[in-house]
């Protein structure tokens, strides 16, 4: 699989890249990002760009993790450094509100409008007692994911 990138700055000039996609084993390693949260009103957040220095750097303190999940300062789950985060509570697939703030993506979006996933506001507390956890990017298709949070485990 290979991930095409199409960047376009304010002047109008367009550049194009891609690039193999590598995908981690199954489930996908994750990690939260405790202490670094989000401001759900973060207008970045909302929009793909090439400001990644956030996501970055919650990678880089989670050096075991495939991906890491982040908070908002509400101490809600938002989503993760690079997919949509779907959570299993109570027999149904749930994935945070845009109102958490997080990137309203385009296979979250045909997930939604097919009813597979359902929006919710979930804290980190829920992933402890989920059902199960997934992974999903318009790059990366679903994929099964698993804490590995110290924290989380008892």
């Amino acid at each position: 699989m290979v991930r095409v990138r199409l960047l376009l700055d304010r002047r109008g000039h367009v550049e194009t890249g891609s690039a193999p996609v590598s995908s981690p084993g199954e489930p996908v390693r994750l990690a939260i990002d405790r202490d670094h949260p989000v401001d759900p009103s973060d207008v970045f957040l909302f929009h793909k760009t090439t400001l990644r220095e956030r996501y970055e750097d919650a990678a880089a303190r989670h050096p075991d993790a495939d991906d890491v999940i982040l908070i908002n300062d509400r101490g809600e789950v938002t989503e993760t450094t690079i997919a949509t985060l779907a959570v299993r509570l109570d027999d149904r697939w749930w994935t945070p509100p845009l109102a958490a703030g997080l990137l309203p993506g385009c296979e979250r979006a045909a997930l939604l409008d097919a009813g597979s996933i359902a929006e919710r506001s979930i804290r980190i507390e829920d992933l402890e007692i989920a059902d199960g956890l997934a992974v999903v990017s318009s790059v990366r298709p679903w994929r099964d994911a698993a804490l590995i949070d110290p924290a989380l485990r008892r």
